[in-house]
C-alpha cells in the first residue's frame, strides 16, 4: 500500500516553498522523512494505527493525521 500526498499539496510559489515531509507514529518516533515533493511512504513494516504528518514550507507548517489499516 502506498500512500500519496503530492495531489494535495499547496503549490510553490514566491512566499511559500516545500521543504519536507515526515511522519510519526503516535509515540512521536519519525518513521519516514523526505525532502523531495514526489515522495512515497511505503510504509510496509508498520502497525495498523494513527499517523501524523508535519509538511513543512518555508512559511508555514502543516500538520494532520493519517490512519493505517493493515
Amino acid at each position: 500500500q502506498t500512500f500519496e500526498l503530492e495531489s494535495i499539496l499547496p503549490k510553490d510559489n514566491c512566499v511559500g516553498r516545500f521543504l519536507g515531509i515526515s511522519i510519526y507514529n503516535r509515540w512521536g518516533g519519525e518513521v519516514f522523512h523526505s525532502g523531495s515533493r514526489e515522495f512515497r511512504w511505503h510504509p510496509v513494516n508498520e502497525a495498523s494505527g494513527i499517523y501524523f504528518y508535519t509538511l513543512k514550507y518555508s512559511n508555514r507548517d502543516y500538520k494532520g493525521s493519517i490512519t493505517l489499516r493493515n
